[in-house]
């Protein structure tokens, strides 16, 4: 058989039995194979990958495969009323300690987490993208940052690397060290802050009903359902941005908003229709919200200062590959039949609105979350884990002959000496102006951790 004919055979082998919305999502993600550089007929690594992924996004459409939850057949979603009478509402640090400690409180020391780093240092964006050349045609292009770069180290089977790290290294990795991952720790910061100001002060805030509740604390239900409406049974997932400019550019974006699991937004879809069909009478909305809040805050014409928070209800989500994508751990090694692999979403919005103006206040997020760290590990681990940093980064932490790489150039013993570590309150002082620095990313306007893919556009 020629390969022409392999190719219209397998495009058209499964069409019988899918929905159109279910086509559209499968060409969707077809795509964003391409992107990626996946190419069927290239090897057998290729082919497999691509074949497993057009599996499982049907499969997760349908909430159906390895990660089906029995609970959907009952069409239980909605978490009991207990759960939510813990979030504070009259301070906001208490709010945000509260959202944090949910995040380490079910951790269990024999647990792994995967971090990923990009070789390539670009994002962790796919390398190829859909251009307008000025034909009125989408034609793939290599990026411009990445002409000359060979195709082995563009192929992300080969482009990322994965380590296992125990919960008191990732949980230091995405909170308390000045990487782009630091921005997982703002995430958390500003669910909380929107949440209770939502809350807290429901008249300042459109379209909210004494039914709005915060459910991230909730476990295998929060995600994109940080704050519900236990009323009309519609949810808020909420997202930060460096400033008003990033927000904006997200919203008008062409390519979508990167957002969660595919998966889980197809659970809650299916649970909320299930739901819906069994309770008539309660009239269920089961709208699903986007809401972005500026890290950046805004001055009003009275001078004061608000976190500007914006709404825009979720008109659909196509599937997008993403870097634990192509971990064979990570994703049980999708190489055998039965296995699944990860899925995030480009998120479509329609009718954005500016949702609420939060009142800012001056929050050292980082110094609670080092509090929150210490309550779960010890300050000792603290300690470990920052030292384990700096030597990483070659600097000099304690009272060694450890000296940052080509320090003084000579390695002479004398020169060693005068490059040892500064007192205890010297390192204090450091420690102390290293929180100062990542309290300051907290409004930084010139990058945006979670919208690399949006950043491709000209």
């Amino acid at each position: 058989m020629s390969l022409n004919a392999k190719r219209h055979q397998y495009q058209n082998s499964n069409d019988n039995d899918l929905t159109s919305d279910e086509i559209s999502l499968r060409e969707e993600l077809k795509t964003n194979l391409l992107e990626w550089g996946i190419n069927p007929y290239t090897n057998k690594t290729h082919s497999k990958f691509y074949h497993k992924a057009l599996e499982v996004v049907i499969e997760s459409y349908r909430s159906r495969g390895a990660f089906h939850d029995d609970t959907m057949d009952e069409g239980i979603n909605l978490p009991p009323s207990s759960s939510f009478a813990d979030f504070p509402k009259d301070c906001l640090k208490s709010a945000i300690r509260h959202v944090l400690r949910h995040e380490v409180e079910d951790l269990d020391e024999d647990d792994e987490f995967l971090n990923v780093r990009d070789s390539l240092d670009f994002g962790f964006a796919p390398h190829f993208t859909f251009r307008d050349n000025r034909t009125n045609q989408l034609v793939i292009q290599t990026k411009r940052y990445l002409e000359g770069v060979s195709k082995e180290k563009l192929d992300p089977f080969h482009r990322f690397s994965y380590e296992m790290l125990k919960p008191e290294e990732i949980m230091f990795e995405q909170w308390l060290n000045d990487h782009p991952t630091f921005g997982c720790l703002q995430g958390h910061v500003f669910e909380a802050i929107v949440a209770h100001h939502v809350i807290s002060t429901k008249k300042d805030v459109k379209h909210v009903s004494n039914g709005i509740r915060y459910a991230g604390m909730v476990d295998d239900y929060s995600s994109w359902k940080d704050i519900i409406c236990i009323s009309c049974n519609s949810s808020y997932e909420i997202k930060s941005k460096a400033s008003d400019e990033h927000k904006q550019k997200s919203w008008d974006s062409k390519f979508g908003i990167n957002g969660g699991s595919f998966r889980t937004f197809h659970h809650h879809r299916v649970c909320d229709e299930q739901k819906k069909r069994k309770n008539p009478e309660k009239r269920l909305l089961n709208k699903r919200y986007l809401v972005i809040v500026s890290r950046k805050f805004r001055f009003t014409s009275s001078a004061k200062k608000f976190w500007m928070a914006d709404i825009a209800e979720i008109d659909r989500v196509s599937p997008r590959l993403c870097e634990q994508s192509f971990c064979d751990l990570h994703n049980r090694s999708w190489k055998d039949s039965g296995s699944s692999l990860s899925l995030k979403t480009s998120v479509f919005v329609k009718n954005v609105n500016l949702w609420a103006s939060i009142p800012y206040e001056s929050v050292d997020f980082v110094k609670i979350a080092e509090e929150v760290y210490v309550e779960a590990f010890s300050r000792e681990e603290l300690i470990r884990q920052q030292t384990k940093n700096r030597l990483g980064n070659g600097i000099i932490v304690c009272e060694s002959e450890i000296v940052a790489p080509g320090v003084n150039g000579s390695g002479s013993g004398s020169d060693e000496k005068e490059s040892r570590c500064q007192s205890k309150g010297q390192t204090d002082e450091n420690l102390n102006d290293l929180r100062a620095g990542l309290e300051s990313l907290k409004m930084a306007d010139d990058g945006d951790w979670e919208n690399c893919y949006d950043d491709e556009e000209e």
